[in-house]
């Protein structure tokens, strides 16, 4: 499997006269969130994507740690086992493909079994929500069965290795390898006994600057990550049903004493483990968009929530469990599905119903009315908080935000400096500059990067491409949407000549983002805009 060197990513490929066909795609796991493959010899080439969660891989004899956000690429023919662990809604995927070249005649494809040498063994995703995102895309579009929506399977896959390939161009530091290396670590060795100076002997530094720079890096310390790990696995074994008792549960993540690790359960969820156990139970309805963010934040899975939501195919993962139900945007649908899910709360966004729908819905359980004009995204995760009984749990989680946020801005800092930053959101039909409520609060405000000026005039979010010259900014941030129409026009706009001659664009300051859900105002997505921030310019910071 390690045909390539991790700790140096530089990969050159000769695929002038490569072609890859798409032939299967599995989506893996199972409701306890494990997978396992039997020793086998693989009858094609295979890119295990590991999306969420951990575990091991055997190839031809070598053992490997699987990672989630990254790919591992298997040959037909070699022996492999596998398990993996820990899956959350993004899960893992196995996507099956042949390889073929054309030896100088591109009409004779040559089909070559065997180890695709193309591909190294083992990528990592620029950005590990994307490639989620991407494989649920790939996945959904393959199952639709259609010719249309199985060439739509083919041209992602085909743009999911072209980006695994393109970041795996970019070398990678020995101490990010180190400090990634101490972080698997803990989340493969949680159960155990950890000291620092164990996560130094795996990082190969001294636990001073492992100390330092693991804090830098993360937002935390080595072991505040540690019992934070630990918690989540905590949380996710008092969802099973029935829970174990805390006392086993806090065993089995590495507690042996039980006071101690409800008081760290308090410390980290905000709420004591009992009281969590009964927040979990719960029935809750999203029953707007909005509402879906505020709930994941507040570590509540709705059970029912908007067919419609525009997280596409990566939430419609989580919809597929029995414990989601997909609401139709028809209102008598919509009642007639709300009045058989059993809710016992329903949570929706202020101003979007009407008194006569507030009483359909009051008439089936009680309803939260989050009130949305003239409050920021923290008030509404308070409100939210406080009407459900667990307003600890925003508390608490509101603090870890503004941790990571502080250690993001940090490190992007060195890069972007008193740069002016613009924000462009990209869709099929307009090109917008997000203001108030919306993504540019976490990029103005919470990693306080100055904006481009003069945006405080502007009376509409709509711009046109060449008034983006009337504009101060230094580096420019395009968001685009996830639909062909967006990237078609993307495409275009970055062809032309009122593009071209931007300063930004000149000094190739222009970022992309195209991960569609980032658009949401909840604190789950701008927890999810940290860390695609993160991960976009921290290396070259």
């Amino acid at each position: 499997m390690h045909r390539s060197n991790t700790s140096d990513r530089h990969v050159e490929h000769d695929s002038d006269h490569v072609y890859l066909r798409l032939q299967a795609v599995e989506a893996l796991g199972d409701q306890h969130g494990s997978w396992r493959l039997q020793t086998q010899f693989l009858e094609q080439q295979v890119l295990l994507c590991i999306t969420s969660g951990h575990g091991t891989l055997t190839l031809d004899g070598r053992y490997i740690e699987l990672r989630p956000g990254t790919v591992y690429a298997c040959g037909a023919g070699q022996l492999a086992e596998a398990t993996v662990q820990a899956m959350d809604e993004r899960g893992c995927y196995a996507i099956h493909y042949d390889r073929y070249t054309a030896a100088g005649d591109p009409a004779r494809l040559i089909l070559h079994p065997g180890v695709d040498t193309n591909i190294p063994g083992e990528l990592t995703a620029e950005s590990p929500l994307r490639l989620a995102m991407l494989c649920a895309e790939i996945h959904r579009l393959w199952q639709a069965g259609t010719d249309l929506d199985r060439f739509g399977a083919q041209t992602r896959f085909q743009e999911m290795v072209y980006q695994l390939l393109l970041h795996a161009r970019a070398p990678v530091s020995d101490e990010q390898a180190a400090l990634d290396a101490a972080r698997m670590y803990i989340e493969r060795h949680y159960r155990e006994k950890i000291t620092i100076d164990d996560l130094a002997g795996v990082a190969r530094m001294s636990a001073r600057h492992l100390m330092r720079r693991f804090k830098q890096r993360y937002g935390c310390s080595a072991m505040d990550y540690l019992t934070i790990y630990r918690i989540q696995e905590a949380q996710k074994l008092m969802r099973i049903e029935p829970p174990p008792p805390l006392k086993e549960v806090g065993s089995q993540v590495g507690y042996q004493d039980d006071i101690y690790f409800r008081r760290k359960f308090r410390q980290i969820v905000g709420i004591a483990p009992a009281a969590y156990v009964r927040n979990s139970r719960r029935r809750v309805v999203a029953c707007h968009p909005q509402a879906i963010g505020i709930l994941l934040a507040l570590q509540t899975i709705p059970c029912a929530a908007p067919a419609s939501h525009p997280w596409t195919s990566y939430y419609r993962r989580k919809y597929a469990t029995d414990r989601v139900m997909p609401l139709s945007d028809l209102p008598g649908e919509r009642l007639a599905q709300l009045q058989a899910s059993g809710a016992d709360a329903i949570l929706a966004t202020g101003g979007r119903l009407s008194e006569a729908e507030l009483a359909e819905l009051r008439s089936i359980a009680a309803v939260c009315e989050i009130p949305w004009q003239g409050q920021d995204w923290r008030e509404h995760l308070r409100y939210a908080a406080q009407w459900l009984g667990i307003a600890g749990m925003a508390d608490t989680w509101l603090a870890r935000y503004e941790q990571k946020a502080a250690a993001v801005r940090a490190q992007i800092d060195p890069m972007i400096g008193e740069q002016r930053l613009l924000i462009l959101q990209v869709t099929a039909e307009r090109l917008l500059v997000p203001g108030a409520h919306s993504m540019a609060e976490v990029l103005h405000g919470d990693l306080a990067i100055r904006q481009a000026e003069p945006l405080q005039d502007r009376r509409t979010p709509e711009i046109k491409l060449e008034e983006l010259r009337q504009l101060r900014f230094d580096r420019l941030l395009a968001v685009i949407d996830d639909d062909d129409g967006a990237r078609a026009r993307w495409q275009s706009m970055t062809l032309s000549a009122s593009w071209c001659e931007l300063d930004a664009v000149r000094q190739r300051r222009v970022d992309t983002l195209d991960v569609t859900p980032l658009h949401d105002y909840t604190a789950f997505t701008h927890e999810l805009l940290l860390e695609e921030i993160w991960k976009l310019w921290h290396d070259r910071a």
